[in-house]
This record gives structure tokens, C-alpha cells and sequence, in this order.
């Protein structure tokens, strides 16, 4: 549900900590090196990470990743909330 509320690059970016994309990009780095799947035939240039990084930081619009995870927290929270309140089909 993370990917669905915050996509793909920014759950990348939470993921990072408090360094962000950056930061995943670095604890990731070893794992995915070692991976022998698509992720491991696709790397990414320094100019391509970077790019990467400014993006997500663009779309964070100067927000913490600390807020950013309290706001997606919110999200899946209220949206639990819905699923348990919606009908079911029975």
C-alpha cells in the first residue's frame, strides 16, 4: 500500500532514512550488486542517481523524511480505517 500512496521513488526515498534517495542508494548498494536480477542489469549512473535525488527532493517540497513518513503513516492508517468501514460482499 506504501507504492500506491507514495509511489515507487519516494517509499525509495523513506527508505533511506534521514540521508533519503541518497541514503538508500547507499545501504542498497550491496544487495544490489550482488542481485542477479533485472535490478542488477539496469544500474544506474551517478548522473542518474543524482537525477534521482533531486527529483524526489523536488516532490518532497522541503518536507523531512520524518514528516513524510508521519504523513504516509496517516495515509495507510485512514485507509485501514475505510477498509474495515466498507461493506463487504457476502
Amino acid at each position: 500500500m506504501r507504492w500506491a500512496l507514495f509511489g515507487p521513488f519516494m517509499t525509495m526515498h523513506l527508505a533511506g532514512g534521514a540521508d533519503g534517495m541518497a541514503g538508500s542508494f547507499r545501504k542498497f548498494a550491496d544487495r544490489d550488486a550482488a542481485c542477479t536480477d533485472r535490478a542488477a542489469r539496469m544500474p544506474l549512473s551517478a548522473e542518474q542517481r543524482r537525477t534521482l535525488v533531486e527529483g524526489v527532493d523536488v516532490v518532497a517540497e522541503g518536507r523531512t523524511v520524518s514528516a513524510l513518513e508521519a504523513r504516509r503513516d496517516e495515509l495507510l492508517r485512514e485507509l485501514y480505517r475505510l477498509k474495515i468501514a466498507a461493506p463487504t460482499d457476502s
